[in-house]
Order: structure tokens, then sequence, then C-alpha cells
């Protein structure tokens, strides 16, 4: 939407606490507004991000897995697990740097 385009109407829309927050944390990776970046979804103006954001939610979902299971009974399974969960988290780390540096996006 260009930025000349005058925006008076307003739509109110109910969710949970969560809801907002993952939509703050979409918008935000997409680098606009919770506004623009609903209207885009609304509008099915698709964006470029959405890989790279499921990619990010899988990380901190991983790291969060990762912290639980760390405070579990140590094994060489377990083990295991873990350093399985750290090399995925590195690939999308990675993987995310090279797609912002490619267009030149700072991170957040």
């Amino acid at each position: 939407m260009p930025k000349s385009t005058n925006r008076t109407e307003t739509i109110e829309v109910q969710c949970t606490f969560e809801q907002k927050a993952q939509i703050r944390e979409y918008s935000a990776g997409s680098g606009t507004s919770m506004s623009t970046y609903l209207l885009d979804c609304g509008l099915k103006r698709r964006r470029q991000v959405e890989g790279p954001l499921i990619n990010l939610l899988l990380y901190k979902r991983l790291g969060e897995l990762s912290e639980i299971l760390e405070s579990q009974p140590q094994s060489c399974e377990l083990q295991a697990i873990l350093d399985l969960i750290w090399e995925v988290r590195r690939e999308i780390a990675l993987r995310r740097i090279g797609e912002a540096a490619e267009k030149g996006v700072l991170l957040r």
C-alpha cells in the first residue's frame, strides 16, 4: 500500500494475548507495522518473509524444547537429541543471516 494512502477507517479485532504477541512478532519480522501486516494478510498480499518467520518461530520453539530437555536426567540418547536440536537451530540461524545479508536487511 502506498504511503500516501490516507487510512481513515478502523477495524477492531478480538484476539488472545498470545495471538496479539504472535501477530506483533510476525509484523516485526516482516518489517512492517501490525496494521500493514494485517492488511496484507487480509487482502492476500503475501510477503516473502513467511518462510523466515516460520524458521524464526521454529528456532525459538526448539530453544524452549532444548531448555526443557536439559532439565531431565542426562543420557547418551538425550545428549544426541540435544546435539541435533543445536544443529538445526544453527542451520536456521545461518540461513536467516544469509538471507538477510543478501537483502541487506538488519535482523532483529
